[in-house]
């Protein structure tokens, strides 16, 4: 088998299952608010889908892929931390600690990745969660002009929005990596210390 004819099977065999993994992705697509569906005001907060800047924290990349087969991995980012007692705060890329002091029943987590990535791992105070934390998990797609969430026919899935449960835990630190399902196989993470 000539070189051209190889390539071209292999590239066809990592575009199918790119897309087989995004089918498996999006299955569970509901929005929940700590179990419940979110008022207008708690969807307002947080259907912002934060664009990766230059300035993430440490480990964490900015380049983007917004169109094409299983884009790598290019940014992960801890976006957003919720409790019963706070409500929903937004993190800012170089944000390192939550600005308010979360507690209550209920504590959450958001995290946003850029690119296809196939070893996700979330800590808590250096355990590893199990993989039912991730209750949720959102496509991030991209219409033509903005990034959006959950997906729409037609629109270009470019990333996954995944929610973690913390229920019951207080003061510790938050971290999460994944990576990337295609070359370059980079492993990206993100981390946050909530009071």
């Amino acid at each position: 088998m000539n070189h051209f004819v190889k390539t071209t099977v292999v590239s066809a065999l990592a575009f199918m299952a790119g897309f087989a993994y995004a089918a498996d992705t999006t299955v569970q697509q509901v929005e929940i608010f700590f179990g419940t569906v979110p008022s207008s005001t708690d969807a307002a907060q947080m259907a912002t889908v934060p664009v990766p800047s230059a300035a993430n924290r440490s480990g964490a990349k900015a380049a983007l892929a917004a169109a094409g087969p299983a884009p790598a991995l290019s940014s992960l980012q801890i976006s957003n931390v919720g409790s019963s007692n706070v409500g929903w705060e937004s993190i800012a890329a170089a944000q390192t600690t939550t600005v308010y002091d979360h507690g209550g029943a209920q504590l959450r987590v958001v995290t946003d990745e850029f690119g296809y990535g196939n070893v996700p791992v979330a800590r808590y105070n250096g355990s590893v969660l199990p993989t039912s934390a991730n209750y949720l998990t959102q496509t991030i797609c991209w219409n033509g002009s903005a990034y959006v969430l959950p997906r729409s026919a037609g629109q270009t899935v470019v990333g996954f929005r995944k929610y973690w449960n913390l229920d019951g835990k207080q003061n510790g630190s938050f971290s999460y990596q994944n990576t990337s399902t295609n070359s370059p196989w980079n492993t990206l993470s993100d981390s946050i210390s909530i009071l």
